[in-house]
């Protein structure tokens, strides 16, 4: 999905002509907001990385996972090796960028992080497209509805009529929400 596939389809549903531009720049930064939304929700796994760890007396390792290539937020898997094959770690917590990987023998010399971040507008998964869309018509009408000037100009593009744009935002944004925990793998520190 690009920007300018997305504004448009923003405004089909919206019922907003191609050719009128008056709401592009809202709802570009409305669907940007939607992928944003994604996450933790819904998140792009990133391919696994290895980094020397160094135990500690009490079997703990820590990881900054800002210094990992593509710096993950959070990690769905962490395996550990003393260099005869991997093995998952078991107990393992964030806190703010650094992963603790617990209950570590000492002889342990590497971590592998399967990280997760937020998804970009063109990494987003055609599966997930909808929801970004229903965010973005979301917050158009919460927009909208704080604006009256902005809501005279939507009704005279033609666009159908609507009541309470509180409840359409909120219509919209419940309907992407039940959309993506319908379409996505929580992951969690195991």
């Amino acid at each position: 999905m690009i920007d300018t596939d997305a504004r448009s389809s923003v405004k089909r549903r919206l019922d907003i002509d191609d050719s009128d531009t008056t709401f592009d720049t809202a709802i570009d930064d409305f669907v940007l907001s939607g992928v944003k939304r994604l996450y933790p929700i819904a998140a792009r796994e990133l391919v696994a990385e290895s980094i020397a760890v160094s135990v500690d007396n009490y079997g703990e390792a820590i990881v900054d996972l800002s210094a990992l290539t593509d710096a993950p937020l959070s990690a769905r898997k962490v395996e550990v090796s003393s260099g005869y094959g991997w093995s998952p770690a078991q107990h393992n917590y964030h806190h703010g960028t650094n992963l603790y990987i617990r209950e570590l023998d000492t002889g342990v010399t590497t971590a592998k992080v399967y990280g997760l971040t937020r998804f970009a507008l063109s990494t987003v998964p055609e599966e997930l497209e909808q929801a970004v869309l229903w965010y973005a018509m979301s917050e158009f009408y919460d927009y909208l509805s704080g604006n009256k000037r902005k809501y005279n100009i939507y009704m005279q593009s033609g666009a159908r009529s609507v009541d309470n744009m509180r409840d359409e935002s909120e219509y919209y944004e419940q309907k992407a929400n039940v959309y993506l925990n319908d379409r996505t793998t929580l992951y969690g520190a195991s």
